[in-house]
């Protein structure tokens, strides 16, 4: 009888751990949802997707983004990155991995986001992370994103494109500097696609 009691009390133990470990991975996932919801509306990689700056492999290069930015939050308990690491740490992915020079400063304002983001969860407002993720669907249901393949499906007759992307909330620091006669494409947006020869 003694020996079914200890084992009682360890399964109530053990079952109390599975749902705060479970809790845990919940406010995880709420978390990650929500970031992954920030870089879905950031005019970056709407541009990124659009232009195909990966290549054939642009959307997995952009999902491997954001899962290596999320984990970088849990990496240190207690001492989560700035906003001025995390935009330097995102300019640093978009230069290495999508042959494009960012601008300083150009992820600024995604990096406000997730870090406010990560402090929500922090906080165990879990519920708020849930409502910004519905927020931002309603957005990308207002502003749809197309490939370069799609926005020419979409052509009229006479050449012109029937879809324009707009501009969302979360914006990118623009320069407006003209072409010094290199081989690089300089976009009005702040970034320069940076081309083979």
């Amino acid at each position: 009888t003694h020996t079914h009691t200890q084992h009682t009390t360890h399964t109530r133990t053990h079952a109390g751990m599975n749902s705060e470990q479970q809790q845990q991975a919940e406010s995880r996932k709420a978390f990650v949802d929500a970031a992954s919801a920030a870089f879905d509306v950031w005019d970056v990689l709407e541009k990124a997707k659009s232009e195909q700056w990966g290549g054939e492999e642009t959307e997995e290069m952009i999902e491997w983004m954001k899962e290596v930015v999320c984990n970088w939050f849990f990496e240190i308990p207690g001492d989560p990155p700035t906003v001025v690491e995390v935009c330097s740490y995102i300019e640093e992915i978009l230069a290495n991995e999508f042959n494009t020079i960012p601008d300083n400063g150009v992820a600024i304002d995604v990096s406000r986001m997730l870090v406010a983001l990560f402090g929500t969860f922090s906080e165990g407002k879990v519920d708020e992370l849930h409502a910004f993720v519905e927020s931002t669907k309603k957005k990308e249901k207002k502003n749809p994103v197309k490939t370069k393949k799609e926005a020419v499906d979409e052509e009229s007759d006479d050449g012109t494109p029937q879809h324009e992307m707009s501009d969302l909330t979360l914006g990118s620091k623009t320069n407006n500097s003209s072409n010094d006669g290199n081989d690089d494409d300089d976009d009005d947006d702040g970034w320069t696609v940076v081309k083979r020869k």
